[in-house]
């Protein structure tokens, strides 16, 4: 079974050079809930995952271990 892995989040982000802040407009949300995704603290939706793979550029599977 595959988990997401909120730190692959916060990895991608940073290779694209984007802070959460832009990263948080970027998909309508806020700043803090960037924060608690990217800590495991909070699990996003789907849709939201959706949001933010496509603004880090990437397929939502590149945020999942195995």
């Amino acid at each position: 079974m595959k988990v997401l892995n909120g730190s692959k989040i916060r990895e991608r982000r940073e290779q694209r050079g984007m802070s959460q802040e832009y990263l948080a407009r970027a998909i309508g949300k806020s700043v803090s809930s960037i924060n608690r995704f990217e800590h495991n603290k909070t699990e996003p939706t789907a849709s939201i995952l959706y949001a933010i793979s496509k603004a880090l550029g990437c397929k939502m599977e590149a945020f999942f271990e195995k």
